[in-house]
């Protein structure tokens, strides 16, 4: 990453507020794009999250399989609901396994945890 060396030239373990950190960006890496500034706010955020004590940091997230929640814990687990979709786009040919995926997605769709 050619940002890397200008990176580590910000101060390390500082608590900043927005309007602090988008000065220092301005100051060390002024012709830094869009979307180059947003992934380092993100994993700014994410490692103030994780370094922060005032709340218990969160181990496993129940959630769909969407990349922004990548990093965020230890542990991520699909949500029920999102599972479900990978069942619905089945399509079987044969009458008995159309059956046996209607039964199924019946008692899918009805379970109460």
């Amino acid at each position: 990453m050619k940002w890397k060396n200008s990176l580590k030239l910000l101060p390390q373990e500082t608590v900043f507020s927005c309007t602090e950190f988008d000065a220092l960006l301005d100051t060390y890496l002024p012709k830094l794009g869009s979307q180059q500034r947003t992934r380092i706010l993100e994993a700014a955020a994410i490692a103030f999250y994780h370094q922060q004590t005032d709340w218990p940091v969160v181990h496993t997230l129940v959630c769909d399989d969407a990349p922004q929640f990548k990093l965020l814990t230890n542990d991520l687990a699909l949500c029920w609901v999102h599972e479900g979709r990978h069942y619905k786009k089945l399509n079987p040919v044969v009458a008995c396994h159309q059956e046996l995926l209607d039964e199924f997605l019946d008692h899918f769709w009805d379970y109460n945890p």
